[in-house]
């Protein structure tokens, strides 16, 4: 414990520093306010924005992004979260990393992002030399946007996937493992590479199949004049298609980044879904061709479930006790870098 420079008569476990108070930092302020009670949490961005998270309670103090760097050398944090879009996080990373050098080495901070791409950042990290930097992205989101949409709820409970450097060290890493899993999030740790492969199919192609359908929506009524002037598609379009377009409301400037960052993956995963699309519209030629697309999807999608099902309950009944809290995958280290031996250490999977 110790008194802060800026509160004198508080006494505070820790100083958390929050670089972008939207959606996703402020639920992440939300959850730090939740779960870590002495804690100065301090946010980072317009004066409209702080002034709101402090009287929503959520954070201490507020500055704007201009005063990033005599932020951290006044508040000395112990940890920085950047949740900021994805340009914005690489082009703070130099500066973040030249404040947290001025420090003394004992007193700096550790490095969070939340972003949904991990290798252009961690690479960023690398470049700008950013002292004890680990990539992080809790997944869980909304099409929303904004402090006034935050709230602890959005995050608690959700996977929180790590993406350490080969420069991480086993006790950075540790340190943000248990930061996170004390917010209550489920953690897993993944190279860059992998956990942008992975996203591209879990997060990034259904905003394109959202954009896509909107897009398929807009074409069909172009070309049915009559069906338009007697409200079609849109009067029909009942559950299924809300479910599907949900997030096309999502921020179209924010995405196309995120797209444009993670363009490999997401290309390669378009591709295997137009294979699969092409199928199903080679098998309609042919009789009872339909009746055979639909058998074979209803036994994956079974399997699938029932794999999702196994999984949701494993996470609810074992908890943080029950098994691995994390699983490694696709991360090489030197034995010098690997995760401390403790009781939640990782088991990797073969």
């Amino acid at each position: 414990m110790r008194t802060h420079p800026s509160a004198p008569t508080s006494r505070v476990d820790q100083v958390v520093l929050v670089v972008g108070c939207g959606l996703v930092g402020g639920s992440l302020a939300a959850l730090v306010r939740s779960h870590c009670r002495r804690t100065r949490i301090v946010a980072i961005d317009k004066p409209s924005v702080t002034r709101a998270a402090r009287m929503a309670g959520v954070i201490d103090a507020g500055a704007s992004l201009h005063a990033l760097e005599t932020t951290i050398a006044r508040e000395r944090p112990d940890i920085v979260l950047l949740a900021l879009p994805v340009a914005s996080i690489v082009a703070a990373l130099p500066r973040v990393a030249a404040a947290a050098r001025g420090l003394a080495p004992e007193a700096r901070p550790l490095v969070l992002d939340v972003a949904s791409v991990k290798r252009d950042i961690v690479e960023a990290a690398e470049r700008a030399q950013c002292p004890r930097f680990v990539g992080g992205h809790p997944m869980a989101g909304s099409e929303r946007t904004g402090f006034a949409n935050a709230t602890k709820d959005l995050l608690e409970g959700a996977m929180f996937v790590l993406c350490p450097s080969q420069s991480c060290s086993r006790r950075d890493l540790a340190h943000a493992r248990a930061f996170v899993r004390k917010l209550g999030f489920e953690v897993s740790i993944l190279a860059a590479e992998m956990h942008d492969d992975t996203v591209a199919l879990v997060s990034h192609l259904p905003h394109v199949l959202a954009w896509v359908l909107m897009e398929t929506g807009r074409a069909w009524e172009a070309a049915r004049p009559r069906a338009r002037s007697a409200g079609l598609p849109w009067s029909l379009a009942a559950g299924a298609w809300k479910d599907a377009t949900r997030v096309a409301m999502a921020d179209p400037h924010a995405w196309s980044e995120i797209l444009r960052r993670n363009r490999g993956p997401v290309r390669r995963t378009i591709q295997l879904l137009v294979s699969i699309l092409r199928t199903v519209e080679a098998s309609l030629e042919f009789p009872r061709g339909s009746n055979k697309i639909a058998g074979l999807a209803a036994l994956e999608l079974g399997r699938l479930r029932a794999r999702m099902v196994r999984f949701a309950r494993q996470r609810v009944t074992k908890g943080d006790h029950g098994k691995p809290e994390s699983n490694v995958h696709g991360v090489r280290r030197t034995s010098s870098q690997r995760p401390a031996k403790t009781p939640e250490r990782v088991r990797q999977r073969k």
